[in-house]
């Protein structure tokens, strides 16, 4: 029997017990008392041992990702060996992200850590044979540098707890498969991106000069991958997975070029087709008058300038790329490759700020271009890093503005966080930085203090078995650090959902980390436990309505019979249930988009 012909009857049986189960059971909704469905006389014959799954109902979803509507998966219920039965074909999505740990104390009306960080991003990632690849996503540019990304072993990823704005996102699959592409993010919202290094496409391009003349040994990046132009000033890429190419193209005497590129699936762009134009470049030299606080270099951070010279949204040039420039203490540098339109230079140094806090510079061809910028000393916040009340030497020690984006875009004179949305945006000094203690575990960073924000500083002792962290609220000089036993200790978290009367199908998702499927048993609370202590944010969907709205809450020890609680409210569909045609409609619509984000379907 074919795995199509076994679907087919699998969804059938399915169908009628739906049917069944609508029809025997008087639910409230239909106007009689409760009826627990798991104890209707229904038996389902399986070969497998007591407890073991039944074979999964193979259909595709967006992203090789199996339904979760799937009947197979829908019969493990609560770790219990018995099955349950539900007509209920959509799950209900909780999301869970710690906001902070139980070991810090926060102010009252504080921001949390991590305030801004509301853009989610869900995805998969496919190989060349077109199946799930395990694989790493790694953000190597934008406001969520550093942080990286696992799939689990169907190449399904995800995240909840991201800052707003574009990221480079480099994928690496288990194959050595790798790609680099952008990744806007929004506030509030969930982005999905999906990888397929199957069907890939040959994408070949001509560069030329603004005159039309070809630029020959040109340095062209696409996903990451280099090539250099020919004497046809021609270059070429293959294996390229279809989506937005990102591609940026260098040559002595010009401005960078960077611009984003669709590409199908299984196409082929010839050099006629794909024609980058570069613009004559200027370059740039950037000095400190005078060393001021520590002895360190400097961060200079280049933008777009308003005024006259300005590029349309700053999309044309790669600026993620230069950012920061450093400095040496007393020095220069000089940055080439600029484009010739009016640019703002900003300056971070330990302990000192830039008088005026930005420099404007307008930069010109076939001539040097300088700006000198002068510091002044600045407030310092001063912390003692102690381990069991004796200074903790080596200790580093992260020091993190509450809402990054936000203090990021008043760092850098902006009106808001929104400005990240045009271009790769880093995250500056005075959002986000490292440091580590001295021999008297003494350490000190800025303020700024036309920020008025709230700072968190996480100390991590030099053998990584030790942490405390540090608030300091606005307008704090100094902070003191203790430093204890990394805690083991985990508690739980209950979820009531009253009203049902029939089993519910539930994915749990720690920091937006795809889980595995499970039925909650009616009669049962959704309980989630080894969960760290301390505050976390709590959300939950069912098929886009809102069950939980994003609240905090505190999870404090790990009795079971103690867990911290929060109270949902399902909409009719998740209790009801849905009839056997909305069944059949639901996973016919699942088979029309599987080729969605893969290769077509044939």
């Amino acid at each position: 029997m074919t795995s199509t012909t076994r679907n087919i009857g699998f969804l059938a049986l399915t169908a009628v017990l739906g049917v069944g189960a609508l029809f025997m059971v008087r639910s409230p909704l239909l106007g009689g008392g409760a009826v627990d469905v798991e104890n209707f006389p229904i038996v389902i014959e399986k070969s497998e041992p007591t407890g073991a799954l039944p074979p999964r109902l193979e259909i595709e979803g967006p992203g090789g990702v199996t339904p979760l509507r799937d009947p197979g998966a829908l019969v493990k219920s609560g770790g219990s060996d018995r099955p349950a039965l539900s007509t209920v074909i959509w799950p209900l999505v909780v999301e869970l992200s710690l906001a902070i740990d139980g070991s810090v104390d926060v102010p009252e009306g504080a921001q949390f850590i991590g305030w801004g960080a509301n853009a989610g991003i869900k995805g998969s990632v496919r190989g060349s044979s077109g199946r799930g690849a395990p694989s790493r996503v790694e953000f190597v540019y934008g406001p969520n540098e550093g942080r990286a990304l696992q799939t689990d072993d169907r190449g399904r990823f995800g995240a909840n707890d991201l800052f707003p704005g574009i990221s480079v996102v480099r994928v690496t699959t288990g194959s050595s498969l790798s790609i680099e592409r952008e990744v806007r993010l929004m506030g509030r919202t969930e982005r999905e991106f999906h990888i397929s290094f199957a069907s890939p496409s040959f994408v070949s391009g001509t560069v030329k000069d603004e005159k039309g003349a070809l630029v020959q040994g040109a340095e062209v990046r696409l996903d990451g991958k280099l090539q250099f132009t020919n004497d046809s000033g021609e270059f070429s890429f293959s294996n390229v997975p279809g989506g937005s190419a990102h591609v940026v193209v260098r040559k002595e005497g010009y401005a960078h070029t960077s611009q984003n590129m669709g590409i199908g699936y299984r196409q082929t762009v010839l050099p006629k087709n794909f024609i980058i134009f570069l613009k004559k470049g200027g370059e740039l030299q950037i000095s400190v008058n005078r060393t001021v606080g520590a002895v360190e270099p400097s961060l200079a951070y280049l933008m777009p300038a308003s005024g006259p010279g300005r590029s349309s949204d700053g999309r044309g040039f790669p600026w993620h790329e230069i950012n920061p420039v450093e400095i040496p203490a007393g020095g220069s540098a000089w940055v080439k490759g600029l484009p010739l339109e009016t640019l703002s230079v900003r300056l971070f140094h330990r302990g000192a700020a830039a008088r005026p806090a930005s420099k404007v510079v307008r930069m010109h061809g076939g001539r040097p271009n300088a700006v000198a910028i002068d510091l002044v000393p600045a407030p310092v916040v001063r912390g003692l890093v102690t381990s069991e009340n004796q200074p903790a030497p080596g200790a580093t020690i992260q020091i993190e503005a509450a809402d990054r984006a936000r203090a990021t875009s008043q760092s850098m004179q902006q009106k808001g966080p929104r400005f990240a949305l045009s271009m790769v945006v880093p995250t500056v000094p005075s959002a986000y930085n490292e440091t580590v203690a001295n021999a008297e575990g003494q350490f000190t960073f800025t303020s700024p203090s036309e920020l008025a924000a709230t700072y968190y500083a996480t100390a991590t002792s030099q053998d990584g078995t030790r942490r405390g962290v540090g608030v300091v609220p606005p307008g704090a000089l100094e902070v003191k650090i203790a430093l204890e036993p990394i805690s083991e200790k985990t508690g739980s978290l209950e979820i009531e959902l009253p009203g049902r009367f029939q089993g519910l199908p539930v994915e749990v998702r720690l920091r937006g980390a795809p889980g595995e499927p499970y039925m909650l048993r009616s009669g049962e609370p959704l309980l989630v436990e080894d969960l760290t202590l301390g505050h976390w944010y709590v959300k939950a969907r069912w098929r886009g309505s809102d069950v939980i709205t994003r609240r905090v809450v505190v999870v404090e020890g790990k009795s079971k019979d103690e867990p911290a609680t929060v109270r949902g409210t399902l909409p009719a569909g998740a209790i009801q249930g849905q009839t056997a045609a909305e069944r059949d409609r639901a996973i016919a619509a699942e088979e029309i988009t599987s080729g969605r984000y893969g290769a077509p379907p044939r």
